[in-house]
């Protein structure tokens, strides 16, 4: 029997931000969710947008990203690869998570440029434009190295 854990994962992406959140009334803070057209990055999008949160997804091209946004989402171009994109797509924005994930063990998407460097990338666009809190989700059984994922993605 597999359990999904996503719903879990989503609802602790939200109240971490709620945690964030002052005030008795809740702004409607904005969130630059990066990765925001994979599977995971689709759903903390939908659930933000339900939430009642400003949603920026940000995407390597708008163009070619093939997902359909909730209305109102917010979608900016931009590489973690690439620094000078992060800085104008966080402009603006309270909190950003991260859930981006490298596709293949090899070449300029390897885990190396995208979960390493990209996220590193990231974090120092936040910092830079005062984003209130950063939310990184990683991948379960990052730390093992005997893990399948691990050794497939070197």
């Amino acid at each position: 029997m597999r359990i999904n854990r996503r719903p879990a994962l989503l609802a602790a992406l939200v109240l971490a931000l709620a945690g964030c959140a002052t005030g008795t009334a809740p702004a409607p803070d904005a969130v630059l969710v990066a990765g925001a057209s994979g599977q995971t990055g689709q759903l903390v999008v939908a659930q933000l947008v339900a939430e009642g949160y400003r949603v920026r997804a940000l995407v390597r091209d708008p163009a070619k990203a093939g997902v359909t946004f909730p209305a109102g989402v917010n979608v900016v171009g931009g590489d973690v690869k690439d620094p000078a994109t992060l800085g104008p797509a966080m402009a603006g924005m309270t909190y950003v998570i991260s859930a981006i994930g490298a596709k293949s063990g090899k070449g300029p998407d390897r885990p190396e440029m995208i979960d390493y460097e990209g996220v590193r990338n990231l974090a120092t666009a936040a910092k830079a434009a005062g984003i209130r809190q950063f939310v990184l989700v990683s991948s379960r059984s990052v730390t093992q190295e005997d893990n399948p994922l691990n050794k497939m993605f070197g």
